[in-house]
């Protein structure tokens, strides 16, 4: 075998021994990129093969593995600041709330009635009932009937009047030491020529007073102890009329 020929065989085999270690190496490298395209990690760190097209369908995302800026917005409703004092969404007033009181309507009248009565079995003497009016500064007046003025002074407009709690309701002046009677009633006129819950208030200490000289119980309109509760409507309803 002639030189030309020995070497052209030696060449051919080197030729063929790069080509082949040329293939796997290329072999070896895309093999690695497919596996990192298309197979995930598992729990040992490695890769097993599964496309994924055939991995588990994507679940809705749930509220506890919402991200946080999906989170709603926090407003503290006790900032002082011009801008953030309200609530998200909150509805904004459309007018700002009314600071007038109520006031009963101008042609309304009503009339606030209490009983000074005497306790079963007892009765009160005009001698008795004398003393305690003129005490109260009670005048007696117009319709036969014991008044209260402003300021004490009959000249001035009567704030409440005080009837007797049996039919007819008037008061015999004349004979006035045989009187007697079992109850008391002090009623107050609304509207008038006075402040109203200035007027209620005198009329409520003075059938207290009353009540408590005679001995007897203090009562509302009909005749029923007076508690706190009907007290306060009481003065809720004359406070309608305050000028």
């Amino acid at each position: 075998m002639s030189l030309r020929l020995i070497l052209a065989i030696i060449g051919a085999l080197i030729l063929a021994a790069i080509l082949w270690d040329g293939y796997r190496h290329w072999r070896k490298s895309e093999g690695f990129s497919l596996a990192s395209k298309f197979k995930i990690k598992d729990f040992t760190g490695k890769f097993s093969a599964k496309n994924d097209s055939e991995s588990t369908p994507m679940q809705p995302l749930s509220s506890d593995d919402a991200p946080d800026i999906l989170a709603p917005i926090q407003i503290d409703d006790h900032d002082d600041s011009p801008v953030f004092n309200t609530k998200v969404n909150a509805p904004q007033e459309t007018a700002a709330k009314s600071t007038t009181p109520p006031q009963a309507p101008a042609n309304e009248h009503a009339v606030i009635v209490l009983h000074v009565l005497a306790k079963p079995g007892e009765h009160f003497s005009g001698d008795d009932l004398r003393i305690k009016f003129q005490s109260a500064r009670l005048y007696f007046g117009e319709l036969q009937l014991f008044h209260k003025h402003e300021n004490d002074d009959i000249k001035q407009p009567v704030l409440f009047s005080l009837a007797n709690a049996l039919e007819p309701g008037k008061f015999d002046l004349a004979h006035l030491d045989s009187f007697t009677t079992t109850g008391l009633a002090l009623f107050l006129q609304l509207p008038g020529e006075f402040e109203p819950q200035s007027a209620f208030k005198q009329m409520h200490q003075t059938a207290q007073s009353l009540a408590q000289r005679l001995n007897a119980r203090l009562c509302d309109r009909h005749r029923q102890p007076l508690t706190p509760e009907t007290l306060q409507r009481y003065t809720n309803q004359v406070a309608l009329y305050r000028k």
